[in-house]
């Protein structure tokens, strides 16, 4: 018999070969650890960093456990799964910061605007002249306009603001949750706190190993091959046991790909399926009794039941009653209530489906069919549709640095932190008479019994988010920024919006290369990390500066040090700055001292660590061992983490008035939410009921407006970005293309082939891009993937008077309208139409073109 040869393998000695060559590259190199602990996926995988000559050389990701195993399952048992013992390796988009670290665009001084507010005239100045002049502006303006005038970018609720905290009269704060305010309230409506975003647990989430106890898995709008890139790899073992996954979508994603299902969902209509589902249990006796006698307030409960079955409005909420809605066939409707409701079940919805008008209502009806079937507390199921953070199984040390008043801070929430823009633009109005005092504080989801804002300041450095393309209405966000007497606004690199707008421009340390990041957003130097949606809660991360900085790049935390040491507290009886208050430990200390001072901090408190007695046990290490591998990972003895188990199993109380889940919050009905704050909510002038169910809102593929703009837009997260992170990354910044999604059906209609130039457009925006026509995506839906900078064109018309927007920055097409539905949720989806301009020099009749 002929002997077969590998046509394909490598030839003797190539592999050795190849090896040789790679490690020559690396040699006298020293090796550093960090972590990419805010990349969107909000996990904490671990950076290995190599440099030679304080330039950043290479990243490779973890292999301290199970090191040098290219597939971990291939040999490890599930037994170490369940106990956490697994690699926490980065994605691509992890280690693609090293390019991203050394764009040519990066800011290196502080810079003073020199010519009209988008001119992008500024001139270099010193640190001492813009610290300077941000300490006296913030004091004149707060002087003269009062606290609430400074605004600084409020990040997952709350304030960023560290020096008017301590400060007479507090801080301006904000309320709601970015992107994932719909599920916080609906958290908050029916467990009594919210679960997504609590900054005082990070706990509402289920670890990873959940997924081997359930019988199915079902995500709703969560394309977790691209956003939780580590998370994918669990999913992937679940399914290799013969767990089926469910992907409910409109766009065929690589999840969709990967999944044994997909089911294509008009978009908006997904409370309309989850009331469908209801139905089937209800009807057919399939609710978990015993669950929801348990642990569910019954009044609010039997309401809810009246509604699905019709006896509310004569609308029984039928599979074929939604099938007209969302599109789904009534049998598959049927199909996926039944596989819920024999549970466990894990089953996930996120953004996707709740970025939207009306996004409250799909979010509640998650959480009522958890209720509905038991899936929740346990092993099997997840906590609430974000899954957000879980408990960690041991302390982990800590950098706080702060002073004894730290957390005793005022701060008044005064803002719906997506509309920050209309409290600028609507305070115009009320200055002309044109609105009262009362309608605007409900504009703006200000409580009645608080002062209203008027902010004349922008300072935004904890937060380095561009805070124009970043959110819906981006040209009314940039006329904002241009009514604003001062801005001064931390950057990394001149391609943010924001920088072109600002007064004054300071450039930041990279978050996590140069010592300008960490676990609280800002701190610098060393410190001990924990992911926010960890697939374990048993490990931490030490991360310390791996480069310098270059040019006069300074860290947040620096920037904010220097900022307080200049303020004095008014009133205060030891005549103290802020510093002595916010930050005493390094009250004085020079940058070039700052790491150091921090790193012994470090040493310190981790050393008082590993002397506590639930620490001993678990041997830690030296710090001189730690540093030199700072990975601290333990097996999790007992059960993983749970959200909502101790609940749900009687142990202690869900913290709602009535100790019981509640379908329908007690205290929303009980009160006017559109003046009293909610656990800092504010509803404003919108309107919401008491009961989450499926309407029909303005903003939706079955509204009115498909006549004028025929085509509901999504606008998805990139593979490799994190949102405008890395959009000028070479590596990444033409990974796929970034072009105007339109269905083949569509495009046929308007007469556009693959590739033409098309103009994007509706009433408040314009974007003039490439099509790419393609059938994985619904008729009816267009798809612009977020996170690209606005680039204008020459071409400037009336609703574009800065440049059409070049790029494909989707939030130039999401207006911000006095809809009916409450405030709090980041829009991302609009009505648009698509126009083929293909060799029509642009002169085309469509909206403010001509």
């Amino acid at each position: 018999m002929t002997e077969l040869k590998n046509n394909f393998g490598p030839d003797e000695g190539q592999l050795e070969a190849v090896r040789a060559k790679l490690m020559s590259k690396h040699v006298d190199e020293e090796i550093e650890y960090c972590t990419c602990c805010q990349n969107g996926c909000f996990d904490m995988c671990l950076l290995k960093c190599h440099k030679k000559d304080g330039v950043l050389t290479a990243i490779e990701t973890d292999n301290i456990v199970h090191p040098n195993v290219a597939r971990e399952d291939a040999y490890f048992d599930e037994e170490e799964f369940r106990k956490g013992m697994f690699q926490h390796r980065a994605c691509t988009r992890g280690r693609g910061w090293r390019k991203d670290v050394y764009s040519p665009n990066r800011i290196k001084y502080p810079m003073l605007r020199v010519g009209p507010k988008g001119s992008r005239k500024f001139k270099r100045i010193s640190w001492d002249e813009a610290l300077n002049m941000i300490a006296e502006k913030y004091v004149e303006t707060r002087e003269k306009y009062g606290p609430m005038s400074v605004y600084c970018d409020g990040l997952m609720g709350g304030s960023t603001d560290y020096i008017g905290q301590f400060m007479p009269g507090g801080a301006l704060a904000i309320w709601g949750v970015d992107s994932y305010e719909p599920h916080d309230l609906a958290d908050t409506y029916q467990f009594g706190r919210p679960l997504t975003m609590d900054a005082a647990t990070f706990d509402g989430g289920t670890e990873a190993m959940t997924l081997f106890d359930s019988k199915a898995i079902v995500l709703w709008g969560f394309d977790v091959y691209l956003n939780y890139p580590e998370f994918a790899y669990y999913f992937n073992l679940a399914r290799d046991k013969g767990i089926p996954l469910i992907y409910i979508d409109p766009r065929y994603t690589w999840t969709a790909h990967l999944a044994d299902q997909w089911i294509p969902i008009r978009p908006s209509t997904d409370a309309a399926m989850l009331e469908a589902m209801a139905y089937v249990i209800i009807t057919e006796g399939l609710e978990n009794k015993e669950f929801i006698e348990k642990n569910v307030d019954i009044e609010g409960f039997e309401r809810w039941k009246k509604i699905v079955l019709g006896d509310y409005d004569g609308v029984a909420k039928t599979p074929e009653w939604a099938e007209a809605i969302c599109g789904v066939p009534a049998e598959t409707i049927a199909a996926i209530a039944r596989l819920c409701a024999d549970g466990p079940v894990y089953m996930r919805m996120v953004w996707a489906a709740t970025r939207i008008l009306g996004g409250e209502d799909p979010a509640r009806l998650d959480n009522y069919l958890r209720i509905l079937t038991g899936n929740l507390g346990r092993n099997g199921c997840i906590g609430t549709g974000m899954d957000f953070g879980v408990q960690k199984h041991f302390p982990v040390p800590d950098m706080n640095f702060y002073g004894e008043r730290f957390d005793k801070i005022e701060e008044h929430c005064v803002i719906e932190g997506e509309i920050w823009h209309r409290a600028i633009l609507e305070h115009k109005r009320y200055e002309d008479g044109e609105i009262s005092l009362a309608d605007y504080k409900r504009i703006v989801g200000c409580p009645q019994n608080e002062t209203a804002p008027n902010i004349k300041m922008i300072w935004q450095t904890v937060n380095p988010r561009n805070m124009i393309p970043n959110y819906y209405d981006s040209s009314a966000r940039m006329k904002a920024v241009q009514m604003t007497p001062f801005v001064a606004y931390s950057a990394y690199t001149w391609a943010t919006t924001m920088t072109w707008y600002s007064d004054l421009v300071l450039p930041l340390a990279h978050q996590f290369f140069e010592g300008g990041g960490g676990d609280n957003f800002v701190l610098q130097g060393y410190s001990f990390n924990t992911a926010f949606s960890p697939a374990a809660g048993n490990y931490f991360i030490g991360m310390g500066k791996v480069i310098d900085p270059p040019g006069e790049c300074r860290s947040r935390l620096w920037i904010l040090k220097e900022v307080a040491e200049r303020i004095q507290i008014p009133g205060d009886p030891d005549g103290a700055c802020v510093a002595d208050y916010y930050c005493p430990e390094i009250k004085g200390v020079k940058w070039e001292d700052l790491d150091g001072v921090l790193e012994d901090m470090a040493r310190k408190n981790f050393e008082a660590w590993r002397e506590k007695d639930e620490i001993k046990p678990l041997d830690p290490p030296t710090w001189e061992e730690f540093r030199k591998e700072p990975y601290f990972i333990r097996p999790i003895e007992g059960d993983y983490w749970v959200c909502l188990r101790d609940e749900c199993e009687g142990k202690k109380p869900f913290q709602t008035e009535s100790g019981k889940i509640e379908i329908i919050s007690r205290f929303v009905e009980e009160h006017d939410y559109h003046d009293v704050a909610y656990k800092t909510k504010c509803l404003g002038q919108g309107f919401m009921e008491p009961i989450g169910h499926y309407k029909q809102v303005e903003v939706s593929p079955l509204s009115a407006l498909v006549n004028k703009h025929p085509l509901y837009m999504i606008t998805p997260h990139a593979f490799y970005r994190q949102h405008f992170c890395q959009d000028e990354n070479p590596w990444f910044r033409d990974e796929y293309r970034m072009d105007v999604w339109i269905s083949a059906a569509d495009a046929a209609k308007r007469g556009i082939k693959d590739g033409d130039m098309v103009l994007a457009h509706n009433g408040v925006g314009q974007c003039l891009l490439p099509a790419y026509v393609t059938s994985r995506l619904t008729p009816g839906i267009a798809c612009m993937i977020f996170g690209r900078n606005y680039d204008p064109s020459h071409l400037k018309t009336e609703i574009m008077p800065e440049g059409i927007d070049r790029a494909g920055s989707c939030n130039f097409l999401i207006p911000s309208e006095d809809y009916s539905h409450r405030r709090g949720i980041l829009l991302c989806a609009g009505m648009i139409d698509i126009t083929n301009v293909e060799g029509k020099g642009f002169s085309i009749e469509c909206e403010g073109v001509e």
